[in-house]
């Protein structure tokens, strides 16, 4: 006789934010550059300034 196989026990979905992580609010700025060297000067200028930047592409 076939035993039929065990299931592992299933967890019940997660809803947002019950996934352990703990999130801190953080404030940003975004802003639109004419191109991409316009996007290096303003980095470098800021960087200048002791300012923390992140450069994206969208």
């Amino acid at each position: 006789m076939l035993k039929s196989p065990v299931k592992p026990a299933s967890k019940p979905p997660r809803r947002a934010g019950e996934n352990g992580f703990t999130y801190r609010q953080r404030y940003a700025l975004v802003v639109p550059c004419r191109d991409e060297t316009h996007q290096q000067e303003l980095h470098a200028q800021l960087g200048q300034l002791g300012l923390k930047t992140k450069v994206v592409c969208v």
